[in-house]
């Protein structure tokens, strides 16, 4: 037992990837207001841009999930082009917001070895129901097939919200609005120096800009 601990301890001694609680801060210019006691900031121009109070707080392993919404006020359409949303750091060092492509890349990655590890567990049950006989191997059979077609479907609704849901280029048309998320991906040399995020927002010739603070939270072995 004592081994192991001393190996756990030189493990983590190695190295160290910081996981922070991301909080909207408000600075000068920006306005705030609550959502079931939760901060939510928005600067208001010609246009107005809001930054929600993250649903999932954390920064983990460097990444993290934020929401933006923004209002096209005037009355003709505006362009959002992905190079306006910009992340840096306290210093000024760029953050990269991931693209909507990688994210929906790793969720089918994922599920692809989801589905993977699912038919061989289905497959084992159904080679060790053929000794029971035929009629447990045909409802065994028949569960497997369900559970299939129920992973396909969850499989569906996931990549249809990413593609739905996580920031891109669009354009606005007058006098409406858009709700996205986006994805921040820190580099290792940044993680365990951050303190504030700068998340700007290029809209028509104007620019947003929200502070998040990012209070350390706990300090977990180098992923």
């Amino acid at each position: 037992m004592k081994n192991i601990v001393l190996a756990i301890l030189c493990i983590c001694s190695t190295g160290f990837a910081a996981t922070y609680k991301m909080v909207p801060y408000k600075t000068d210019g920006i306005g705030d207001f609550l959502i079931e006691g939760e901060a939510h900031l928005f600067s208001q121009r010609r246009h107005y841009v809001i930054l929600h109070n993250p649903e999932e707080p954390l920064l983990k392993k460097g990444r993290g999930d934020l929401k933006l919404t923004y209002a096209n006020n005037s009355h003709q359409p505006v362009n959002v082009y992905y190079e306006n949303l910009r992340v840096t750091d306290q210093w000024g060092r760029p953050i990269p917001v991931v693209k909507k492509e990688a994210i929906l890349k790793k969720e089918t990655n994922s599920q692809a070895w989801g589905d993977l590890f699912s038919g061989l567990s289905d497959s084992i049950d159904f080679q060790n129901a053929r000794k029971e006989g035929f009629e447990v191997m045909d409802k065994v059979g028949q569960k497997n097939f369900d559970n299939y077609i129920e992973r396909q479907e969850r499989n569906k609704e996931s990549v249809s919200e990413i593609k739905t849901t996580y920031f891109d280029s669009s354009t606005l048309l007058p006098n409406s609005l858009k709700t996205s998320y986006f994805r921040i991906s820190v580099p290792k040399h940044i993680e365990n120096q951050l303190q504030y995020l700068f998340v700007n927002l290029d809209m028509d010739g104007e620019t947003h800009t929200f502070c998040v603070y990012c209070a350390h939270k706990i300090r977990n072995c180098r992923r």
